[in-house]
């Protein structure tokens, strides 16, 4: 009695009880209810020998219906959120039920992403996980049949240099949302995951979340011999935004200050790509650069200029990053402590700013609070830039001289791989939004008219 009267009730709401595993769940628990109090009072009536008494039936009915449906309140809410949270470790994916089906899909780049929708069932729910790999590979082979890159397969042993060993670890398949970010930053990086010769792409490899909390870098990039590679980790339970255009749910706990998204982070890295490219193909422009957004090399260090270089600030003074303490200390040229009338500081005495301090200090503003080198400081421009719209006008916006230095080297590598034109300069151009295009006067027309668009 009571799974008809549950079909039946389905039936009316157009399958859409079905589809929910939460009112699914409870209006069982409420249908069978009904039918197990009406059934024992019309047994009670019967074996008093009383006449069948239709309102304590429904009575009775009704009264276990409501019982029944309660006590399944917290059924079908685990019910509910275990089909729609199925895929989400796994693919980034959720499920959703409206009226008689299955949506699977999620939010990335500012809006809602509908990968596919099934009749809601259990058999099409077990299918889906088969039909959500396939769409990752396929998603995954055309990104490195377009791009020229690679992933690191699910279950594939990754090593990536830290201090002086190695550290191996498992790699994970990129999930369907961080592919739309990896979609993003490689249509807008190009040619940066390319070498010049563009026979090997960087080769993108993604951390297993239990990992995550051990590496101390949301990416990072080196050469594994001829091959460039990127580790990137994302952790789901950080809730942090997948693409610049989708907002962080936790923003308000870190100072108001929106967190990297996972294209931020990967843009970043492959932009190391790119500076090392430059670097090796024109040292004296790449030089010329750091000197250019106020840095001051004071002594020879390794590739990544750790505590090789110091920062200018507007009083004319230089600042040497502590690694240790996370402070700026004011210096001479050489390196060393100076107070404030410029005469060496005693242990103890030195000037000390903290990175945000040293945001406003410096000569050339930082456009963000990432900059414990000149490589570093480069390379979040190149971020925003890149990453373009909102990103690029807020560089231009907040630090012009950065915002012609990264275009002054993001040209000298577009130039290495698709050649100059007649008047010399780099045959390609980057896009207010990020894309590529001819150097002609539409495109230069449409740089020029974002370069000099007056603030809202």
């Amino acid at each position: 009695m009571g799974g008809t009267l549950s079909a039946g009730l389905n039936k009316l709401t157009e399958n859409s009880l079905r589809s929910s595993p939460f009112f699914r769940t409870v209006l069982t628990g409420g249908v069978f209810g009904l039918a197990t109090g009406s059934t024992s009072e019309i047994r009670r009536e019967r074996d008093s020998g009383q006449a069948l008494n239709i309102g304590k039936i429904i009575g009775a009915g009704g009264e276990q219906a409501l019982f029944s449906a309660a006590a399944s309140i917290p059924a079908g809410s685990q019910a509910s959120s275990s089909v729609r949270n199925t895929y989400w470790d796994s693919h980034g994916v959720r499920a959703v039920g409206e009226k008689g089906v299955y949506k699977f899909g999620f939010r990335a780049d500012g809006a809602a992403q509908v990968l596919f929708e099934v009749p809601a069932s259990l058999k099409n729910l077990k299918q889906a996980s088969t039909r959500l790999n396939t769409l990752s590979e396929q998603r995954q082979s055309d990104l490195a049949q377009t791009f020229g890159i690679s992933f690191a397969q699910a279950g594939e042993a990754v090593t990536f240099k830290a201090g002086p060993g190695f550290t191996t670890l498992t790699a994970r398949a990129p999930r369907l949302n961080e592919l739309v970010a990896m979609e993003n930053v490689l249509r807008k990086s190009q040619p940066g995951q390319l070498t010049l010769d563009g026979k090997n792409g960087v080769k993108f490899n993604f951390v297993q979340d239990k990992d995550a909390p051990h590496l101390g870098f949301g990416g990072l990039f080196e050469f594994h011999g001829a091959q460039p590679n990127i580790f990137l980790h994302n952790e789901l339970n950080q809730s942090k935004p997948i693409t610049e255009r989708d907002p962080d749910a936790l923003q308000k706990y870190y100072d108001e200050r929106k967190r990297n998204s996972l294209e931020g982070i990967a843009t970043h890295e492959v932009a190391h790509h790119s500076d090392m490219k430059v670097r090796g193909l024109d040292p004296a422009l790449e030089s010329s650069i750091r000197e250019n957004i106020g840095w001051h090399r004071f002594r020879d260090g390794d590739f990544y200029e750790f505590d090789t270089h110091l920062l200018k600030g507007k009083d004319g003074a230089f600042y040497r990053f502590g690694h240790f303490d996370m402070s700026w200390t004011r210096s001479d040229a050489q390196g060393t402590p100076i107070d404030l009338a410029g005469k060496p500081a005693p242990a103890g005495s030195e000037v000390r700013l903290t990175n945000e301090e040293m945001i406003s200090k410096a000569l050339v503003r930082p456009i963000s609070d990432y900059f414990n080198n000149p490589t570093e400081m480069l390379m979040e421009g190149f971020l925003n830039f890149r990453v373009g719209g909102a990103n690029r006008a807020k560089l231009l916006a907040e630090s012009p001289v950065l915002y012609d230095q990264v275009k002054l080297q993001d040209d000298r590598e577009l130039a290495a791989h698709y050649g100059f034109d007649q008047s010399g300069l780099s045959r390609m151009v980057r896009l207010p939004d990020g894309s590529l295009a001819e150097r002609n006067a539409e495109s230069l027309a449409a740089i020029s008219n974002f370069e000099h668009k007056k603030p809202d």
